[in-house]
């Protein structure tokens, strides 16, 4: 017994080791891609860095619709023109002309910036909250100019490398085999979606979201202390609070609740529930009554919706969609599942993507999908009740949260926007739904276990190992030409 009991310690110190050593890797990983894709992308990065720093004054974005100067003047010196310009030979940067403060392209560009609002006024405050202090924390250190504007995406790092901690403490709930635990960080470490490397609000939610489900695993399955309720509720609010398409977080809010009453029925168990449900609706009603007064609506949608010309459909329209006719559904989701695996960056007005790459994503993602599915469902009595509640629950945020873009897809007429368009009214942008990356990722590396595990677990590992490689290459080739721009982090130091 006592040998076992070592051999059990020794492997759990070798798995932290290995899991301590793919954070360091993906965080080098994050920071290298951060510092090799130049400012601002057309994916709403200059919006999410205006709104990073009016938070960072203790500014409450709101009334106050336009850019700040300082955004403007960041925009115009360090802003890339090559991810939507069709040239492919750049122009040389402004910060590199002497005396370009003065220069015609400088004035046009500054008077250009300061009649152009910023559409994300609306968003929810707590990405921009927590990266404004961390931008006051590079003032603080004396960073300054363009290596600021870097700076602010390096919070990406820490959430990053964190959210490879937490996808492994999930994953030893979830699964027994210790290398089938490990292949989900491992995956993680290397997953490609590019919005690790930008601003933006989509960053924060996957790790908000699996530290929350750690917390209500715990919630259902141990007698938790009231300060655990409520901190659970406040991280559920600080999820909504992110990124309105979280509202999928509720679906896992309402059905951890239901199987807890279920499982206890007494007053303490009531109460507890009442402490976390207060500590998620009180912060969250607060934002939408706000939001109705500046705004209009609880969402804050509308604002935004105005800006890009959405109109709502009459109900008896609705059903006059796309997804309901040829193959509508099919382009929804091998869109989705595209831009949930590689982003939607584009470098010359180009998606950086490969055709290969995409059709690996999608048919894998269904087939392990669909087995992880046919298994469990067969296997039902037979699985764990670790096992049952939390692969069942991912895949029930998965569900919740494609329906929620599907039906978002079919509210308004989108009229001139070119994304979503009337041609392709779909919300196919995978970062949206980033929050169920690693419940996605769980369903995944189940998948394959449970089609090639009986090829042995170090077999299985090799394979998944293999796939990290190519997608890398991949990763690496696709972004070759991004390498040279005279605009990144590096080109700060070429003469």
């Amino acid at each position: 017994m006592d040998l076992i009991c070592a051999k059990t310690e020794q492997t759990d110190v070798n798995s932290r080791r290995i899991v301590i050593a793919l954070c360091v890797i993906g965080g080098l990983r994050i920071l290298f891609f951060c510092l090799i894709f130049p400012f601002f992308n057309a994916i709403d990065e200059k919006e999410h860095f205006d709104l990073i720093y009016k938070y960072s004054r203790g500014s409450l974005p709101g009334h106050y619709k336009n850019f700040s100067s300082k955004t403007i003047q960041d925009a115009v010196i360090y802003g890339s023109p090559e991810y939507l310009s069709t040239d492919t030979n750049s122009c040389r940067p402004l910060w590199r002309q002497e005396d370009f403060v003065n220069s015609d392209i400088y004035v046009k560009l500054i008077e250009k910036y300061k009649k152009k609002i910023n559409y994300e006024i609306s968003s929810p405050p707590v990405y921009y909250f927590l990266a404004g202090m961390w931008y006051r924390a590079g003032e603080i250190l004396g960073i300054s100019d363009a290596m600021l504007v870097f700076w602010t995406r390096l919070i990406n790092v820490p959430v990053f490398m964190a959210l490879i901690w937490f996808s492994w403490r999930l994953a030893q709930i979830c699964f027994s085999n210790v290398h089938q635990q490990l292949a989900v960080p491992l995956l993680l470490a290397f997953f490609p979606q590019d919005v690790f490397y930008t601003l933006s609000s989509d960053t924060l939610p996957p790790l908000l979201f699996v530290i929350f489900f750690l917390m209500a695993i715990r919630i259902y399955f141990e007698n938790m202390s009231l300060k655990y309720h409520f901190f659970a509720g406040l991280l559920a609010a600080a999820l909504f609070l992110t990124r309105m398409p979280n509202a999928a977080l509720l679906m896992l809010v309402l059905v951890i609740i239901i199987l807890k009453i279920k499982k206890e029925r007494t007053s303490l168990c009531f109460f507890r529930i009442g402490i976390l449900l207060s500590a998620f609706l009180v912060p969250v009603s607060i934002w939408m009554i706000r939001n109705y007064f500046v705004f209009g609506d609880l969402a804050g949608i509308r604002y935004k919706a105005k800006y890009w010309g959405w109109t709502p459909k009459p109900f008896n329209q609705l059903w006059n969609h796309p997804f309901f006719l040829d193959d509508g559904i099919s382009q929804f989701f091998t869109s989705l599942i595209e831009t949930f695996w590689r982003g939607e960056l584009a470098w010359h007005w180009n998606c950086i993507s490969s055709n290969i790459a995409d059709q690996f994503y999608i048919k894998s993602s269904i087939i392990f999908t669909a087995i992880f599915l046919f298994i469990y469902i067969y296997n039902y009595k037979k699985n764990t009740a670790t096992y049952h509640i939390v692969m069942g629950l991912s895949f029930l945020v998965i569900a919740a949260a494609i329906f929620l873009q599907a039906f978002a897809s079919i509210l308004y007429d989108y009229h001139n926007c070119l994304s979503p368009s009337r041609d392709r009214p779909y919300f196919v942008a995978g970062r949206v739904i980033s929050s169920v990356l690693v419940p996605f990722l769980l369903i995944y590396i189940d998948g394959i276990w449970k089609l090639f595990g009986k090829l042995g677990s170090k077999a299985v590992m090799l394979m998944i190992a293999l796939m990290v490689i190519t997608i890398t290459i991949s990763e690496f080739w696709l972004t070759r030409h991004v390498f040279t721009s005279p605009y990144n982090w590096f080109a700060l130091f070429r003469t």
